[in-house]
Formats: C-alpha cells, sequence, structure tokens
C-alpha cells in the first residue's frame, strides 16, 4: 500500500511524457517538420530531457545556494537543445523548401526559428521550477510547524468564525477526517475546530507514541483511551457531556489495532503509576470492560435507566443486566427510587428523591 503513491507519480509522468510526444512529434507549430517520426521523436526527446534535468539534477542542485548558476545552466541547456532540434529539422526543410529558404534567408529562418525554440523550451521549464518551489515551501512550513508543535505541543486550527486558533495537544478528544478537512474535538465539549489536509498529516505530527488512528477517519489520544474490547474504545470519563463514549475500530485492522492500544496503555500505567491519584475504590480494578463503560455512562448520566444505558453503550440488554449487577454488587453503583422512576446512580453521588 506504500508504493501506491509511487506508481501514481511514475504512472502520471509516462502520461505527461505520452502527451508531449502526441503535441510534439509530428508538429511543434513552431519549427518546420523534421521528414520521418524517428527525427521527430527525438526533437520531441529533447524538450523532456531538459524538463526532467531541470527538476531532478538542476533545480536541487544548484537553486538554493547557486540561483544565478542555476539559471545560467538552464538558458545555456535550452539554447542548446534548441540548436539540436533545428539542426534535426533543417536538412529535410533545405531539401524541399530551397524557394523558401532563398525568400526568406538561411540565417534569418535558422535563427529566428532556434529563438523561438528556446522560447518554448524556456517557457515549459518555468512549470518544474514553480513545481519543485511549491514543494520547497510546503516542506519548509511543515518542518517549522513540527518544531512549534515539538516545543509548544500547539496546533492551528480554524473556529467557526474563521479566526485562526492554537489549541494545546493535550485538549484534543479526537480527531476526524471530513473531505479535505479534518475536525478536531476537544476535551470540554466546546464543539470542534477545522484543520485543512489530509488525516494523514495530523498522525505524522502528532506521532506513533500519543495518538492512534483506528480508523480511516479517526485519530483519538492515547491519554483518553480507558480500554478495549471486541473492537471498540472506551474513553475515560471527561467534563464533556456529549463527548463519545467508545469508537468503533475499523474491522480489517480491529485485532492490530486493539494490541497496539493494550501495549500502550500497558506501558503508560507502568510510565505514570507515581503521577496517578489515589483511589479508595480498589474494586474498579476487578470489574470487567464492558461493566465500566456501563459505569461511566451512569457517572455521566445520574439516575439513568436500564433502557437508556443500552441507547448510550448500543449494548443489548441482557449485557448492561449483567453489567448493573456486576456494579452493585461491588458496590460501584446503587438504584434510587421506585421501579418506575427510579434510576442508577454513582454510590458516591448525591441522589433525587
Amino acid at each position: 500500500m506504500k508504493k501506491i503513491p509511487t506508481f501514481v507519480s511514475v504512472l502520471l509522468n509516462i502520461l505527461f511524457c505520452a502527451a508531449l510526444f502526441l503535441l510534439y512529434s509530428r508538429n511543434s507549430f513552431i519549427r518546420p517538420y523534421a521528414g520521418s517520426a524517428v527525427k521527430e521523436i527525438i526533437a520531441a526527446s529533447l524538450l523532456l530531457v531538459i524538463l526532467y534535468v531541470n527538476y531532478f539534477l538542476l533545480y536541487p542542485k544548484l537553486h538554493k545556494n547557486h540561483t544565478v548558476l542555476y539559471f545560467l545552466s538552464l538558458i545555456v541547456i535550452t539554447i542548446v537543445a534548441a540548436s539540436l532540434e533545428m539542426a534535426i529539422a533543417y536538412p529535410f526543410t533545405a531539401k524541399y523548401n530551397a524557394a523558401l529558404l532563398e525568400l526568406v534567408g538561411k540565417g534569418h529562418f535558422i535563427f529566428v526559428t532556434t529563438s523561438l525554440l528556446f522560447g518554448r523550451d524556456l517557457a515549459f521549464n518555468c512549470f518544474p521550477y514553480m513545481i519543485r518551489v511549491n514543494i520547497d515551501l510546503r516542506r519548509d512550513i511543515d518542518a517549522k510547524e513540527r518544531i512549534v508543535y515539538k516545543d509548544a505541543k500547539m496546533v492551528d486550527v480554524i473556529d467557526k468564525q474563521h479566526n485562526m486558533r492554537l489549541i494545546h495537544k493535550d485538549d484534543i478528544y479526537y480527531c476526524q477526517q471530513r473531505g479535505n478537512f479534518t475536525q478536531i474535538y476537544l476535551t470540554n465539549d466546546a464543539g470542534y475546530y477545522t484543520r485543512s489536509g489530509s488525516m494523514k498529516y495530523l498522525e505524522q505530527l502528532f506521532g506513533e507514541e500519543d495518538f492512534i488512528r483506528i480508523s480511516a477517519s479517526l485519530l483519538i489520544p492515547y491519554k483518553y483511551i480507558r480500554s478495549c474490547v471486541e473492537g471498540e474504545v472506551y474513553m475515560k470519563n471527561l467534563e464533556g457531556e456529549n463527548n463519545p463514549i467508545f469508537f468503533k475500530i475499523e474491522a480489517r485492522d480491529s485485532a492490530d489495532v486493539a494490541e497496539q492500544i493494550s501495549r500502550h496503555l500497558l506501558a503508560f500505567e507502568e510510565s505514570h503509576s507515581e503521577d496517578r491519584p489515589a483511589t479508595d475504590d480498589k474494586s474498579v480494578k476487578h470489574i470487567s470492560a464492558n461493566a465500566k463503560a456501563v459505569s461511566k455512562c451512569i457517572k455521566r448520566y445520574p439516575g439513568i435507566k436500564s433502557a437508556d444505558i443500552t441507547k448510550k453503550t448500543e449494548f443489548s440488554l441482557s449485557t448492561v443486566e449483567r453489567c448493573l449487577a456486576e456494579l452493585r454488587e461491588q458496590g460501584v453503583i446503587e438504584y434510587v427510587g421506585s421501579k418506575k422512576t427510579g434510576g442508577y446512580y454513582p454510590a458516591d453521588a448525591p441522589k433525587k428523591s
């Protein structure tokens, strides 16, 4: 899969060369016909040679440190190529258009046509130049952006009023691809911010140590992941009321992503064991992952009923009831009120009568 961009690039270059051969191997619209298909192909090849020499050799080697030398070299090889092309076409022209050459003048014909060929070739070389300049500029911006991110952990985004803002990496709850843009949701549930570009670039910027891509359109931070069970990633309880409780992993990558998450969570727990706040609720460590998700749902929506829990978590009713029994046995939650109007609450939360 990683070789697809290279394959596409090679294919586009082949199509580009074929298009130039089609345009210039029969008639360049500037010089006369060279007399044979072979000579026309050779003449068209000269233009391609200049383009690729400029793109792959002259520009990378000379432009940055020797700008004047770069343009002089480009002019020289363009003059040489134009002269060779005219030399290929002239014998045929001299043979079959002697009267025309005598009327126009051989010197005038050769130098005017060669100058036109030189202008054409030089104009074509503006495209490789502009492409390389644009690529270098994009690389410089990306490099500086990575430096800013590495030092300050800040990412530039656009809010709904189209104003640019900087957000901290630790405030990102998840990122979701939407066409050519990426929507970034924060932990405080204050809507989302937009960033142009693909998810792949953000994934490279954030790094594999802090974020994981669980599907083609979802990127989430390890620090807010609670657990990963049966193709679903369950998130920690945060301030935002509408923040998703869990995300589904893309089916084809489920096993690899689950293994990667488990490995990172274990490493994170080991490296941050001293920073983790102490808790008196020892029993929480022994409940199942599904029960933890149900417990998180109850903490977020105190007084919720079992039927509503199934909608929030997308668990079956039997699974929810089994988790509720487990949580009540552990003393994590309790049911308050009548069967008709009551609901489930965290054990330490204030109850409604």
